[in-house]
């Protein structure tokens, strides 16, 4: 279970270039085509997005658009259904889609020789899809029933949701993203298609491909693309045109009384309704765009009308005039309050209390406009310097708070979500609001210049991520802020804290002298050297130091690896070494809870504290210039720690709100059964944050006691990668931490475990209404070899959509939503299976017929070449980044494997037979 302790602080490392500008290219249809040119990459994340989300729909239609985001993987007039996973798959990509309430958005990222062939296919489905009656049936249930379940066990999901509805009453926005029950039980396939062709135009589409692609081949895909579809429909003789045939926009069917909103901003074009169908020809050259005007609209929109809010009443914002005007006209913002741009909401669930905080930002009509949206959320929310966290912690009413701000084109919602005590909730709103009132006159120039700094770490790590990036880059080119995604760093320098209360606060009086530069760090010098070989240490202490120098990457990565993990908990109440990850970092020998998070501040750009099941992870990222710093901090944070029952009482109280509203509910719950099952009552059947009654039981003396026996040097694995001479921060390591004492022999920690445990299944478990399965393999011993055919059989069941798990339930019995395979290491050996989430309230028949089609999965050969290529992306993911695999190898190293073991895995997989896969499987059953 991961804990972020403290998150992206305010370090003034040097923002990496983000590169060339992006290529852009517009076709006659209206169709916008970017590519962002990496030629040394060796992949390409292709984003399609289209302006087909929530903001589309009508009431009577609501759930359209993520109906038909999930009809789009069931083929189109030129493949049947399967095709595009099965193609995607086997060249190791995995195609992803979501529904927004501005858009839609179909990505993947995929090996640079198969782009091409990806490209093309995802958009002959999104462009003509095949939409079967019987398909989508079954995804209407899948979504109602498994989908929803999901959704409806989330207590964060719930909350923005109902603050989404309150703050945009009577609008689009307001409407739920998977749409209304009873609306989507009733949605037909006509109303699906006709959807479809109102809005799955490609004057609505933005395409944008970043990493090993050009923009002269991808202009010939697309052209091909276009080409092939228009001579498609020609031949049909079912379709229907509307439109003036000079318009180079594909046809749409228009229903009487039909809205038809097509705004293009800044052109005034404005919503209009079809009185008829023989009325639509009169009338479409007003409200279509010629060619020549689509190529120039630069994105076709279709969002609710803007708002503003006076007082506490939700009033609407025109921003068309009368039919034939094309002058716009807008009223003006009125706000008499500050404290009235905030909706606040509460949920009672037994014991615990969530509050709702939506706080309305500017709509995203400009860079600016974003950046003060995301500044503000900084300032309010960041768990060090945020002033909903500035009060002492003995004082503060809440335990944690999830924050949420998406760049809307109509006006935008930071959402908080806060866990508290019931009883608490009153107090807590108080407390917020106040908080909120006191914000413009409060505000400082230091917090200001904090949160922007904050941003550019982000944004640093965020480029790093080529699938995240291209990710952010589409969303600001489909907002039309083509200056914010090319420019960011630019953009961020420009805003000013004046400019920022102007914005956020216009009824405040602006204050004199507000800005000076923010003063930032240069940057170290690069080093030009050619790729240097890790080197190891031992301390007498028995402490173990591992360097991996990677001259290519910006800053360092620290992990402090700690043998703490279920096994150690075995003569003590479980859940203990939860509490200790709870409480390092807080009090300690030189620091407080006051103090410390200053300290930290000053001194790294990440910490996280990650409990595993065999050990307890610390990560610290920073830059060359304070790596001492940084050890030096985890010298005071993890071996000087000092606990008092304060801290203790609220380290309980969170690990009890997380075992109730768990982050990532799902996957964590299955884990712990799974091992439950596995291992019967040994230490690693319990779970990672123990259970309620033992968390409470836990006292100040056996927590010192706990903490004295194993955290000691020569249980621990420091790890550092990234731009740095190992020789140097071997040396300043040694320096630091060859001084720590390791009282005594460390505890005797029984880990025998049966050399194989073959089956294990359970019924269900999760947050009602979620149920799960799961199907699960261990063996105690294993080699790379077995290792990587655990990875191919975990992708063979439940990893895709042409996994068996996937094919036997979603496809053949519409049955469950969420699926996933795991390779996990527990008491050094190897666990691995699959698992599928389902609505847990369904009958009893169906859970039982599906249970056994779940238990008769089993793996086929013709499907081997698929799940290699998954494994192969798969391990690629879990070490993309510089962060992952410094962590990666420390695992390897402290388990006794060798830190470079990921490499050799690799090469497993591509030279793995179908026969060794086979026989591992056998050999488990």
């Amino acid at each position: 279970m991961a804990r972020s302790l403290l998150l992206l602080f305010s370090c003034a490392l040097a923002l990496c270039a983000i590169g060339a500008p992006l290529k852009e290219h517009r076709f006659s249809n209206g169709a916008r085509l970017l590519v962002d040119e990496i030629p040394h990459e060796k992949r390409v994340a292709i984003e399609i997005w289209i302006r087909a989300g929530v903001s589309a729909e009508t009431t009577e239609t609501n759930g359209a658009a993520h109906l038909l985001e999930h009809m789009i993987f069931k083929g189109s007039k030129r493949h049947p259904s399967g095709t595009l996973d099965r193609t995607l798959e086997t060249k190791g990509a995995v195609l992803e889609a979501s529904t927004e309430r501005d858009w839609t958005r179909y990505s993947t990222t995929i090996p640079a020789t198969h782009w091409e062939i990806a490209l093309r296919l995802i958009l002959d489905h999104v462009l003509e899809p095949l939409i079967p009656s019987e398909e989508l049936e079954r995804e209407r249930q899948v979504v109602a029933k498994h989908e929803y379940a999901l959704s409806d066990s989330d207590p964060v999901k719930r909350m923005r949701q109902s603050l989404y509805s309150e703050a945009f009453k009577e609008t689009p926005y307001a409407r739920p993203v998977l749409g209304d029950k009873t609306v989507l039980n009733s949605l037909s396939r006509d109303t699906i298609l006709q959807f479809h062709q109102r809005n799955y135009l490609p004057a609505h589409m933005l395409i944008l491909l970043s990493g090993n692609a050009d923009m002269a081949r991808a202009q010939q895909v697309l052209k091909s693309v276009w080409e092939s579809g228009e001579e498609a429909r020609e031949n049909d003789a079912s379709a229907t045109s509307v439109l003036a045939t000079n318009t180079g926009i594909q046809s749409v069917n228009i229903t009487p009384s039909l809205r038809f909103p097509l705004q293009a901003r800044g052109t005034g074009l404005a919503n209009r309704v079809m009185p008829s169908v023989a009325e639509a020809s009169a009338v479409a050259n007003r409200v279509m765009p010629s060619v020549a005007e689509a190529s120039a609209v630069r994105f076709m929109s279709l969002p609710p009308r803007p708002f503003t809010w006076t007082g506490r009443e939700y009033i609407p914002r025109s921003r068309g005039t009368k039919e034939g005007n094309l002058t716009e006209r807008e009223t003006s913002p009125a706000v008499s309050d500050s404290v009235e741009r905030l909706v606040w909401m509460t949920e009672k669930t037994g014991r615990y209390g969530v509050g709702g905080l939506g706080i309305r930002v500017p709509e995203a009509s400009s860079a600016e406009a974003v950046l003060v949206g995301l500044i503000l959320k900084e300032i309010l929310c960041d768990p060090v310097h945020g002033v909903f966290f500035q009060k002492k912690q003995e004082e503060r009413l809440f335990r944690s708070c999830t924050s949420d701000y998406l760049p809307r084109f109509s006006q935008g919602l930071i959402t908080c979500v806060f866990d508290t005590e019931p009883q608490q909730l009153n107090a807590l709103e108080k407390e917020i609001r106040a908080n909120f009132l006191q914000l413009p006159d409060a505000l400082t120039l230091e917090q200001f210049q904090r949160a922007k700094q904050r941003l550019q770490i982000q944004q640093e790590w965020l480029r790093k991520d080529l699938t995240q990036w291209a990710r952010q880059a589409a969303l600001y080119e489909c907002l039309e802020l083509s200056d914010l995604s090319q420019n960011w760093q630019t953009e961020l320098d420009k805003l000013t804290f004046e400019q920022f209360l102007r914005r956020m606060f216009p009824e405040v009086e602006p204050r004199a002298g507000l800005d000076a530069p923010i003063r930032t760090l240069p940057a170290p010098p690069k080093r030009s050297r050619e790729p240097i070989p890790p080197q190891t240490r031992i301390l007498a202490n028995g402490m173990k130091l591992l360097a991996m120098p990677e001259p290519n990457e910006e800053g360092i990565s620290l992990h402090l690896l700690i043998r703490l993990g279920l096994a150690e908990e075995q003569d003590f109440s479980p859940g203990i070494g939860a509490l200790i990850a709870e409480l390092l970092f807080a009090n300690s020998e030189n620091e407080t809870e006051g103090t410390m998070p200053y300290r930290i501040g000053q001194t790294a750009s990440r910490v996280q504290v990650i409990r595993e099941a065999d050990y307890l992870r610390i990560e610290i990222y920073t830059n060359e210039e304070r790596v001492d710093s940084a050890l030096s901090l985890l010298v005071e944070g993890v071996f000087r720690a000092r606990f008092d029952s304060a801290s203790l009482n609220r380290a309980r109280a969170s690990l009890l709100w997380q075992m109730n509203h768990p982050k990532d509910q799902g996957y964590r719950q299955v884990m712990e059964h799974v091992r439950k099952g596995l291992f019967n009552s040994h230490a690693l059947s319990s779970p990672l944050l123990g259970t309620p009654a033992s968390i409470r039981s836990i006292s100040l003396r056996e927590l010192e006691r706990f903490y004295k026996s194993f955290i000691r040097p020569q249980n621990v694995l420091l790890i550092a990668g990234g731009d740095l001479d190992p020789e140097t921060i071997l040396e300043i390591a040694r320096k630091r931490f060859e001084s720590l004492e390791s009282p005594g022999a460390k505890l005797a920690v029984d880990t025998t475990l049966p050399p194989a445990i073959a089956t294990v299944s359970l019924a269900q478990s999760g947050t009602a209404p979620a149920g799960y399965w799961a199907l699960a393999r261990y063996e105690h011993a294993w080699t790379p070899e077995e290792y990587a055919a655990a990875l191919v059989l975990s992708a063979l069941i439940g990893e895709g959509k042409g996994s068996a798990l996937f094919q036997a339930l979603r496809e053949q019995q519409g049955f469950g939503y969420e699926i996933g395979s795991f390779v996990e290491v527990w008491g050094g050996g190897l666990g691995w299976g699959a698992y599928m989430q389902f609505d847990s309230s369904i009958s009893q028949d169906a859970k039982n017929a599906s249970e056994q089609r779940f238990r008769a999965i089993a793996p086929e050969p013709s499907d081997f070449e698929r799940a290699k290529q998954i494994a192969l992306r798969r391990l690629n993911l879990e070490r993309a980044t510089l962060s992952q695999r410094v962590r990666r190898a420390g695992q390897w190293e402290l388990l006794g494997k060798g830190y470079d073991l990921d490499e050799k895995l690799l090469k497993q997989i591509e030279t793995l037979t179908w026969e060794a896969v086979i026989q591992q499987w056998e050999v488990n059953r």
